[in-house]
């Protein structure tokens, strides 16, 4: 699985009077958010937290605002204008979120995900995903944080290693090409 920067580089989205006063999380289903909320919460960043696809969260502080399934537009928007991207997955044995981080990667958005199986191989592509013990809450707090407190020239930094490990080893383009050498080798 890779993705195509070339679609996503063509895209332009405004900028939002919040433009890097949050953080966000994009998703609905397998996200810990129980870990995420917690350890936010402890963390006691600067930045609000904006968890976007899942109306059901609730939560005390007044920091986090949950938003609930909007159109892509806008989603790409509220991405793009983070700070940077928290990706708490829960840990499976299978496939999956794979979409998720490479999109925010070819957008250029820095990115603080689990460290699973199901992402672990892309994000070690790049500097600019920094990864979290999963269920941790004292992990994701420190690493929380850290992306917090980083300079905007350092996540400016992150996000070009993102878009560079996508134009690069994780282009949609390179992994059919390879896909294609082992299909044509098998036949042989």
């Amino acid at each position: 699985l890779g993705v195509d920067y070339e679609y996503w580089k063509n895209k332009t989205y405004p900028d939002i009077k919040e433009k890097n006063s949050y953080i966000v999380c994009v998703g609905y289903r397998k996200r810990d958010w129980k870990t995420l909320l917690e350890a936010y919460d402890k963390a006691k960043i600067k930045e609000d937290l904006y968890l976007i696809g899942n109306p059901n969260i609730t939560s005390e502080n007044s920091k986090v605002k949950v938003l609930p399934f909007i159109p892509i537009e806008e989603l790409m928007t509220y991405i793009v204008n983070s700070k940077f991207s928290v990706i708490p997955l829960d840990d499976f044995n299978y496939s999956f979120a794979q979409l998720t981080l490479l999109q925010q990667m070819a957008l250029g958005v820095p990115i603080l995900a689990a460290d699973v199986p199901a992402i672990k191989d892309y994000a070690n592509e790049s500097e600019g995903v920094v990864s979290y013990i999963p269920y941790n809450v004292d992990s994701l707090k420190e690493k929380l944080s850290y992306m917090s407190e980083r300079s905007r020239d350092k996540l400016t930094q992150m996000g070009e290693s993102n878009i560079a490990a996508v134009k690069s080893t994780l282009s949609e383009q390179d992994m059919a090409k390879k896909i294609e050498a082992v299909c044509k080798s098998l036949l042989n």
